[in-house]
């Protein structure tokens, strides 16, 4: 294994996870400022009142970091596997198995034991499948 492209394949995935779920944040924002709510939320994202501080994005950006590797990991022992002529295939192949391995299990948990907005976890699960979708793309494309 070329360890300098798995090492680029999973930092280039968790810098389009970080983007997308930044991006989703702002969208979402009235949902993290609803009172109603405050009590969901850990002590690492809401230690008080006001935006999360820097330290849960630094912890944010790790775990995505972490999440990456293991699925630049998971490529290379299964690419042999994965139907799709090019990369671009490939890649939307192995970005749907992620999200239907991974992201939409998760999905129906979280409608089962979190007291948040159904429209918040909704939004959650398109974050997560467009990222896998164009990480997994991002994926083929490097490791081959």
């Amino acid at each position: 294994m070329d360890f300098k492209r798995f090492f680029l394949a999973a930092i280039l995935f968790a810098i389009v996870g970080e983007a997308v779920h930044t991006v989703g944040a702002i969208l979402e924002m009235g949902y993290y400022t609803d009172p109603a709510f405050f009590s969901v939320w850990s002590k690492i994202m809401m230690p008080g009142a006001g935006p999360p501080p820097q330290s849960f994005y630094l912890i944010s950006a790790g775990f995505g970091l972490i999440a990456a590797l293991i699925y630049t990991y998971v490529y290379e022992a299964v690419k042999r596997c994965i139907p799709g002529g090019d990369y671009f295939n490939r890649g939307v192949s192995f970005g749907s198995l992620l999200f239907v391995v991974g992201a939409l299990p998760s999905t129906f948990m979280l409608i089962l034991l979190i007291n948040i907005p159904f429209g918040l976890i909704a939004a959650w699960a398109v974050e997560g499948l467009l990222v896998n979708l164009v990480g997994g793309m991002l994926i083929a494309r490097i490791m081959g």
